[in-house]
């Protein structure tokens, strides 16, 4: 919540600057870090294209200043994807679920265009079209923040890092839909599951809770 999400949100929005992306694709964009992508692409001024589960998570898109958000699990999904990347020029897609769906971004996006994986949400085998590797000059990478942190000097690590408490301290927080006791751990668990868009269960330790093993 303080330290992972802000740095991947910052990390990816210099990595569309560098790289000259015109615009991004995020998916599994309901979630914390997916909002926060939406408000350092509005602030920056690059087109986010959010990639959803849900019809009702539409709404979270557009409160956070997001303009484009498609649900996957709608029928023309593909064909959306592909008219939003190629009109809008977004040739970084940020993979938060691989399985299938990295292969639908690839056979989606434009010409040149990079998936950058950073998550495996989903349990099924990711298989590849190589001809779109191959023919359409498109490339598939993965992301990891320790990684991008290592590439840094010490300097550049303490001037993102300020920078993410900066923004934090402006906006860029994280959701909390409830705070519960730590005995009722396994509630909180469940009801992150079913509700894990509406924001982070975060458990608090009573003092009388606490055990120490003698």
């Amino acid at each position: 919540m303080l330290i992972v999400n802000p740095l991947t949100a910052l990390a990816f929005i210099e990595i569309a600057k560098r790289g000259k992306h015109a615009a991004i694709v995020n998916t599994a964009a309901a979630s914390a870090l997916g909002r926060m992508i939406v408000r350092l692409g509005h602030q920056n001024r690059i087109p986010v294209v959010s990639v959803i589960r849900r019809k009702e998570h539409v709404d979270l898109i557009h409160a956070v200043g997001g303009t484009y958000a498609l649900d996957s699990s709608q029928p023309d999904f593909l064909v959306q994807l592909r008219t939003l990347t190629h009109r809008l020029n977004a040739t970084l897609l940020l993979d938060a679920v691989a399985g299938s769906l990295t292969n639908q971004l690839l056979e989606a996006s434009p010409s040149g265009s990079t998936v950058l994986v950073y998550g495996f949400l989903s349990p099924e085998v990711c298989r590849l079209d190589t001809r779109a590797l191959v023919s359409d000059d498109k490339r598939v990478a993965g992301f990891y923040l320790a990684n991008w942190l290592a590439r840094k000097n010490p300097l550049q690590v303490l001037q993102v890092t300020r920078q993410a408490q900066r923004l934090l301290a402006t906006g860029l927080h994280t959701v909390v839909q409830r705070h519960l006791p730590l005995s009722f751990a396994q509630q909180a668990v469940d009801l992150y599951q079913d509700t894990s868009s509406a924001g982070k269960v975060l458990l608090v330790m009573d003092p009388d809770e606490i055990r120490v093993d003698s």
